[in-house]
C-alpha cells in the first residue's frame, strides 16, 4: 500500500489518537504508567523489526490497532516483546443490542438446528 493511499502518515500519532478515542486513552495511559510514547508505525511490515527502542503501534483493519512493546531489559517484563490488541469498546447500550443480537441468532439457530434434525 502506497503511503498516499495510507489515511494516516507513519509518525503521525496525533491524527491516529485525534480520530480514534480508544488510542487516545490507551497512549495518555500508556504515558502515565511507562513515561514513554509509542511511535504510529503504520501497516506493520518487516522494517518493524529494526524499530529501537521497540515501542510502536500499527494499524491492522480500522479502528483495529496493535500496540508493541518491548520494555528496557532493566524494567519489569524487560526482554520480552508485549503486544496489545487496541479496540473500541461498546457501551452500554451498544453492549445490549449486541446481546440481544446474539441471543436471537442462538434462537434461531437453534430452531433451524430442531427443524432440520425433524426432515
Amino acid at each position: 500500500m502506497a503511503d498516499e493511499e495510507l489515511k494516516f502518515q507513519r509518525g503521525d500519532l496525533a491524527s491516529v489518537m485525534a480520530a480514534h478515542s480508544h488510542v487516545a486513552d490507551w497512549v495518555r495511559d500508556f504515558e502515565k504508567r511507562y513515561g514513554s510514547r509509542p511511535i504510529y508505525y503504520g501497516p506493520l511490515d518487516r522494517g518493524a523489526k529494526k524499530q529501537r527502542p521497540l515501542n510502536l503501534i500499527y494499524i491492522t483493519k480500522e479502528p483495529v490497532f496493535v500496540h508493541i512493546y518491548e520494555p528496557p531489559s532493566d524494567e519489569d517484563g524487560g526482554g520480552q516483546v508485549l503486544w496489545f490488541g487496541l479496540e473500541p469498546q461498546l457501551n452500554e447500550e451498544e453492549e445490549n443490542i449486541r446481546r440481544d443480537l446474539v441471543e436471537t441468532l442462538a434462537a434461531r439457530s437453534s430452531f433451524c438446528t430442531l427443524l432440520y434434525n425433524r426432515l
